[in-house]
């Protein structure tokens, strides 16, 4: 987890696992694109078996290697400030899904298998995965998430 830079997204993902939001859920999309698949988890409305974006939100958290505080509500869509970008897309990477260009879902989340260029500056990196590539590559729509462990 990046603390440090990402501190509400941190805490906010953080307090979710400890409530136990994610345990025994389910990935509820695989989003295959050329140079990577997106793998998402959330909440599952357990009467219709569907999963449902929360309409809870968290602002969008993007840190720059050239400010001192993480920028809130706000994309990076200059592609000369891309090369500031703290947290970038990587094989791994963990975010928010966005539920508008300003607002970040409390609990829905997706995982990078790659490194992805297009998605720089949009969404807010706060965490990755540091083994086990070879489950996430793996995964597919409707796979359980046991339990979620975090190294400190």
């Amino acid at each position: 987890m990046f603390g440090a830079s990402t501190p509400l997204t941190v805490s906010n993902f953080k307090k979710n696992i400890s409530d136990n939001i994610y345990r025994n859920s389910k990935f509820y999309k695989i989003i295959g694109y050329s140079n990577t698949k997106i793998i998402r988890g959330g909440i599952i409305n357990n009467e219709k078996e569907e999963y449902i974006l929360n309409n809870e939100t968290i602002p969008l958290e993007i840190q720059l290697t050239n400010k001192k505080e993480p920028i809130y509500n706000t994309e990076i869509d200059d592609p000369l400030e891309f090369k500031f970008l703290k947290n970038t897309f990587q094989k791994g990477s963990i975010s928010m899904v966005k539920i508008s260009k300003t607002k970040s879902s409390s609990t829905e989340f997706f995982i990078s298998t790659q490194k992805s260029a297009v998605l720089e500056g949009r969404y807010s990196v706060f965490g990755k995965v540091i083994n086990g590539f070879e489950i996430l590559e793996n995964i597919e729509s409707k796979d359980y998430i046991l339990e979620i462990e975090l190294n400190n």
